[in-house]
């Protein structure tokens, strides 16, 4: 992936005129392809959930709520500094813009750290990532969630390491919106996980 750009804002408007696809068109292909892809293993917790509703629950009951809905804060404030960084960038300022995604970034580190506690706690509980159908799922769903937000991470904090250096190339912008794009899509990944894994019972 090419590094950021800083360009002027006239320049990204004049893209934007000319009909440029926000990131480009590949980075949507590929995030309509991991959303559907998270969309059948949703469906397949729903399925299992409806065979044996009682495990479920019970299982469920165990799971701290209040971790994860702080994860859910850290990704939302993720989003919205990257989103201020994007704004930062077309107006010109690289220095502002690489504070925010840099925090982005960090939000996502956080919420790592957060995942790592909750899953510590249940193992000290004796789960295991076999103990029953839920947990099976459980682990799954938030470990395959977890990867994706390791490598939105990286590349958060890989943009922020090239705004400061204040390097800038024509192309780059289009990197620049893609990665800020997987960000999105790994917080509303996490919003549906958590309603349906934590909250639906």
């Amino acid at each position: 992936m090419p590094p950021p750009d800083v360009s002027t804002a006239s320049a990204t408007a004049g893209d934007q005129r000319r009909g440029v696809i926000p990131g480009g068109a590949d980075i949507w292909v590929l995030l309509g392809g991991d959303f559907m892809v998270f969309g059948l293993f949703f469906a397949t917790y729903a399925w299992y959930w409806q065979q044996d509703p009682t495990v479920f629950a019970q299982a469920q009951a165990q799971v701290n709520t209040l971790i994860g809905f702080a994860n859910t804060l850290l990704l939302l404030t993720g989003s919205w500094f990257a989103a201020s960084a994007m704004r930062q960038v077309r107006s010109g300022r690289a220095d502002r813009a690489a504070r925010l995604m840099g925090l982005a970034g960090v939000s996502g580190i956080l919420f790592l750290v957060n995942k790592s506690i909750e899953w510590q706690h249940l193992f000290s509980l004796g789960i295991s990532v076999d103990s029953n159908d839920y947990f099976i799922l459980f682990f799954m769903l938030t470990g395959i969630h977890g990867l994706h937000v390791i490598i939105g991470s990286a590349v958060l904090l890989w943009f922020w390491l090239r705004l400061r250096s204040g390097s800038a190339t024509a192309p780059s912008s289009q990197a620049l919106e893609g990665g800020t794009l997987f960000w999105h899509l790994v917080d509303v990944l996490w919003i549906v996980l958590f309603a349906l894994v934590y909250l639906v019972s």
